[in-house]
């Protein structure tokens, strides 16, 4: 499963053809291509926020607030396509696209539990 599977299946106009003759419905295309590449990014940081952080998860009210969302905005705000490539991606079974590398990484040098110091 790549990013632009996710993109596709989830986005009706993903599959729309782009305006070619008209500079202004151009722009209106990119722009909205750019918003709908940011709300896939967005669902698939807060799945990795919820789903796959240890030694525990990201509130709702942490997420909601990064993302300027309500908390049901960020509990609904992924399902299992953002989950399956998540699990691929952190699995090794596929790139890591850029916007996911710094998260990714911070996560992967988190510490434990044990070496928490006991401050929560």
């Amino acid at each position: 499963m790549t990013l632009t599977a996710i993109h596709t299946s989830a986005s009706p106009s993903a599959t729309r053809p782009a305006a070619t003759d008209d500079p202004l419905l151009d722009a209106l295309v990119q722009a909205r291509q750019r918003i709908e590449q940011a709300t896939l990014e967005m669902r698939i940081l807060l799945a990795l926020g919820r789903e796959f952080t240890a030694p525990r998860p990201y509130t709702l009210k942490q997420l909601a607030q990064a993302a300027g969302l309500s908390l049901s905005g960020v509990r609904t705000a992924y399902g299992p396509r953002e989950l399956a490539y998540l699990q691929l991606v952190l699995s090794g079974g596929q790139m890591v696209p850029s916007f996911l590398r710094g998260p990714v990484t911070a996560l992967r040098h988190r510490p434990s539990p044990e070496l928490d110091d006991g401050h929560q």
